[in-house]
């Protein structure tokens, strides 16, 4: 599973899978075994507290829809590009950390994802890797916090037809 396609789809099939079991098979294409997901809301350490995360995530969304209110949702930027990861901590409690421009990057473009209403942004280069089998908005070059360059965005919208995928490429 080395391609772009492969664990943006992988990725999103996890979020979006109802039936634990076939949840549980995405996420251990997706995610190493001691795998770490954190955002400002939510953090799992292992995958099996990510299925539960979801899990939850889902039966919440699920919840507050029946009550009338907004329904839960995601945002995902993605970046590519080189990054410094390394650990820190003591031998009692250590944490992976990546810093770098596509780590910025990303984090940029997620927060784009509610000001666009899309659920998942690419950057040129990962869209570069990805555009040909995916259906997608450009969303034009808007200023980044912290990066002088700008960068053309992409809403991706689904995988493309096969037969689509095949005429573009």
């Amino acid at each position: 599973m080395a391609d772009a396609t492969t664990i943006v789809d992988t990725y999103l099939a996890m979020w979006n899978e109802s039936d634990p079991a076939r949840r549980a098979e995405h996420i251990e294409r997706a995610w190493v075994r001691d795998g770490r997901y954190v955002d400002p809301q939510l953090e799992a350490e292992g995958r099996t507290a990510l299925n539960d995360m979801v899990a939850a995530v889902q039966r919440l969304s699920a919840s507050w829809l029946a009550e009338g209110l907004p329904a839960f949702d995601i945002g995902v930027g993605i970046s590519s590009g080189r990054v410094m990861a390394g650990t820190i901590g003591s031998e009692r409690r250590r944490e992976l950390i990546v810093v770098g421009r596509a780590v910025v990057a990303a984090s940029r473009i997620q927060r784009m994802t509610r000001l666009f209403d899309a659920h998942i942004i690419l950057g040129e280069e990962t869209f570069r890797q990805v555009g040909d089998v995916v259906e997608y908005r450009e969303l034009g070059t808007p200023r980044l916090k912290g990066i002088r360059q700008r960068l053309t965005l992409y809403e991706i919208r689904g995988l493309r037809e096969p037969a689509a995928a095949a005429a573009a490429g």
